[in-house]
């Protein structure tokens, strides 16, 4: 697979070139720095077309190494404007490549929060239930919430946990909950269509964003699904990662956990499970919260 990364930036490059020599353009919009904006900057060549980049969070804090930081900063010096997802994002860009902070606006993803994303009443919530969306990737630490929710069950035999998503993690996770004596607790859903999602957020009790720093420092942007829940009214447990801390305020719209520490997180899951007073104050809290913001 590694032999066909020249094929498509290549043909990246000649995509965009062959648009800018066929019209004129405002601004060029290239989302991730590698290798969208970083092909677009080849293309454009000594052209005045202003560039906007946007990173997602993945590319700014993975792809580490002498050569990635290279192509980042020159990518990110020529851009005219960056957007990111998080505040935390543009500190880091700010603070390790040099960007200036006024050429970088902090822009979350958008969730629909008036017909999607939104609490239902025709859906009795499980009291028991657990909830994980996202891809079975290492940065989501769904091993650790598997191993939290083996915890959980030592004193709520009755938890269960629905994982939606899939990824290439999924054979070895679902081993792993046969091996902890969740098969019956854990049900692999795999990827479902945008529309399907909210339900889920909808019947469950807690929805659980346990994400990690991988060992290449690849981290979450924003935590997007957090939003998603808080919007379903479901209350929020995640990781106590910095960008995710935009949106998940401990104790006031969700609770925070340490990243990696499957203790740490099960004691969290419990508090919510246990305590009804403390869900209808986060929910509460997350609803203004995320319709304000």
């Amino acid at each position: 697979l590694y032999g066909l990364v020249p094929f498509m930036l290549a043909g990246l490059i000649c995509a965009v070139r062959k648009r800018l020599r066929s019209g004129t353009y405002e601004t060029i919009h290239a989302h991730w720095i590698i290798p969208q904006a970083f092909c677009a900057c080849i293309a454009r060549g000594t052209g005045n077309t202003p560039i906007l980049t946007t990173s997602h969070g993945g590319d700014l804090f993975g792809l580490r190494g002498i050569p990635f930081r290279f192509v980042k900063t020159w990518t990110l010096a020529r851009s005219r404007r960056i957007s990111v997802v998080s505040h935390y994002m543009r500190d880091v860009l700010v603070a390790e490549y040099g960007v200036p902070a006024e050429r970088v606006h902090v822009l979350p993803m958008g969730v629909d929060l008036s017909q999607r994303f939104l609490a239902s009443s025709d859906i009795e919530r499980d009291a028991a239930r657990i909830v994980f969306v996202g891809r079975l990737v290492g940065k989501k630490g769904v091993a650790v919430l598997i191993e939290a929710v083996r915890i959980v069950r030592t004193w709520c035999p009755d938890v269960k946990l629905d994982i939606v998503g899939d990824g290439p993690m999924r054979e070895a996770l679902e081993t792993q909950a046969k091996d902890c004596g969740l098969a019956d607790a854990v049900r692999f859903l795999g990827a479902l269509a945008q529309e399907q999602i909210p339900r889920f957020l909808q019947a469950a009790t807690v929805a659980v964003v346990p994400s990690v720093v991988e060992e290449g420092g690849d981290q979450e942007g924003l935590g997007l699904v957090a939003i998603e829940a808080m919007g379903c009214g479901c209350p929020v447990v995640a990781s106590d990662l910095p960008a995710i801390r935009d949106v998940v305020q401990h104790e006031r719209t969700g609770l925070l956990a340490t990243p990696g520490d499957a203790k740490n997180l099960a004691n969290a899951i419990a508090r919510l499970l246990a305590d009804p007073k403390l869900v209808r104050e986060l929910t509460m809290n997350a609803s203004v919260f995320v319709n304000l913001h």
